[in-house]
């Protein structure tokens, strides 16, 4: 009665999701009906009567007399700071989550295209790391959410491409732990940074970009009139039920010299791209992929740029960015991206994209040329017993630690880098390949100068990527680490670079 008389006291709830419409039926038989009564399932446990005021009875059930959390999104923690528990956030915090080394190589190997495709059109890539909550106030978690090790996979990420490359990232983490004790910076009861928050990252990004671009000049915090006041703004807040009851406080930035950024080419709905224009001012274009922790940012950004285009998405293997380039013609691509969404992330999971290639001799813009290995040159070190048919090498390793030699001493060095090893394998088990390496100053093999890539039951294609530049052949490649036979199809190596020239703003 409730839902068809809206009946129902209480307004329905924002929540972070899309509820389900109520669908129509086609035609009354048993093909029609089965998918119909699932969707209408769905459609009413989003929609019966009184749901607004239930959820709202919860929360004052649990929130208020139990001091339990009414939602398994939400972690409670001390005075009145709520924690978002989905994507794993918290996982990120206590050192649970991990990168591998195939992970964090494809990282490395994915960001570094990114940039080196641009640089040669004369386009800057700026990478820019937005924090999670609970990185920057942990103070505020439950005690039962302790670290398990120092370090977390944002550390590993940024380590690994502070000390393996040269790509410009900005880590958010380091500016924000400096200006917490001087102002608020992230909402008790919402899963993002405040303006105080978005300015700082504000004033990250536009320092690293007018060092490319001297006409730009950043706005300090004397620039605005800042105002506070109390709003219901939490989305955690709104997640366990309590968006009309619990407050938060608000802190307006309003700029004593109004923006002149407007919006064009955008549609109704949030998440739509959009450009920002500034008319008459000789500034840099921007392309910009961002989440929701840019929102705020934008208004402050879009001031130095001529032009600048927004893009809710990360920039995979299915963005037309030749096109987007050719139509917004940037000087430089910002990237952000908040710290739950890193891990699990492969920015091009279905591989290079076709505008990577080069035009001669279809390889990859920021790679030398791929040299394939000859199968009949790779013998046999221990434990594995080889024999060459028309299908591949078969290797039957008859230990747990089947070693090949692989030779690389005859390829040729295009670029100076590190190598990729692309490896058709094809597994009779699920197991792990490892690839070991030398150096000039390291001439033993190593864990440490090694990495390795899981293989499934069947076919495998996989990278393998090593960047020390001194390497030294032959490589040493332990196929599987379960006895069995496997078959070796292909590999080819070949170089990529880990320092393109910068390029030149204009």
């Amino acid at each position: 009665m409730g839902q068809w008389q809206n009946l129902d006291p209480f307004a329905r709830q924002s929540e972070n999701r899309t509820l389900t419409e109520k669908p129509a039926l086609t035609a009354w038989n048993q093909p029609a009906l089965r998918p119909f009564l699932s969707v209408y399932q769905a459609y009413f446990n989003d929609n019966f009567g009184f749901r607004s005021a239930l959820v709202r009875g919860n929360f004052f059930l649990r929130y208020q007399l139990l001091n339990v959390s009414p939602s398994k999104q939400v972690v409670l923690g001390e005075n009145g700071w709520l924690y978002f528990t989905g994507d794993r956030a918290l996982d990120d915090y206590r050192g649970i989550t991990r990168f591998n080394d195939e992970q964090l190589g494809r990282w490395a190997r994915d960001l570094l295209a990114k940039r080196d495709w641009l640089a040669g059109q004369g386009i800057r890539y700026l990478l820019v790391i937005a924090p999670n909550k609970s990185t920057v106030y942990p103070e505020h978690l439950p005690a039962r959410y302790n670290k398990i090790r120092p370090v977390s996979v944002l550390d590993d990420l940024v380590d690994f491409l502070s000390n393996r490359t040269d790509l410009e990232v900005i880590d958010l983490r380091d500016a924000l732990h400096r200006e917490k004790s001087h102002y608020p910076l992230y909402y008790r009861t919402d899963t993002h940074w405040n303006n105080y928050g978005a300015f700082i990252a504000y004033r990250e990004i536009a320092g690293r970009l007018a060092a490319w671009f001297p006409q730009i000049v950043p706005r300090t915090m004397d620039d605005f009139d800042i105002t506070s006041s109390k709003s219901n703004v939490g989305d955690l807040a709104n997640l366990i039920g309590g968006q009309d009851f619990i407050d938060d406080d608000y802190h307006i930035f309003t700029p004593k010299q109004p923006y002149s950024a407007t919006v064009t080419e955008q549609e109704e709905a949030p998440r739509t791209p959009f450009t920002m224009v500034v008319p008459g001012k000789a500034l840099p274009r921007a392309v910009v992929f961002r989440d929701s922790y840019f929102i705020p940012v934008v208004p402050m950004l879009a001031e130095h740029f001529s032009a600048s285009r927004y893009l809710w998405n990360l920039w995979d293997d299915q963005t037309p960015m030749a096109e987007i380039v050719a139509r917004y013609q940037p000087d430089v691509v910002i990237e952000e991206v908040v710290e739950r969404f890193l891990k699990g992330t492969r920015l091009f999971p279905k591989g290079m994209p076709a505008y990577f290639r080069a035009e001669a001799g279809g390889h990859d813009a920021n790679t030398g040329q791929e040299r394939e290995v000859p199968l009949h040159e790779i013998t046999a070190v221990a434990q594995a017993e080889i024999r060459r048919e028309p299908s591949g090498l078969i290797v039957n390793a008859t230990g747990h630690d089947p070693q090949l030699a692989v030779p690389v001493a005859r390829l040729t060095v295009d670029l100076a880098g590190g190598i990729i090893l692309q490896a058709t394998i094809e597994s009779p088990v699920e197991t792990t390949l490892q690839l070991f390496y030398a150096t000039a100053g390291n001439p033993a093999y190593s864990e440490e100068r090694s990495t390795t890539a899981p293989l499934i039951q069947g076919d495998n294609q996989v990278e393998l990527f090593i960047f020390d530049q001194d390497v030294t052949g032959p490589l040493r490649l332990d196929p599987a680490n379960t006895p069995g036979n496997y078959i070796i199809k292909r590999l080819a190596v070949r170089r990529f670079r880990q320092g393109a020239p910068a390029a030149t703003p204009p």
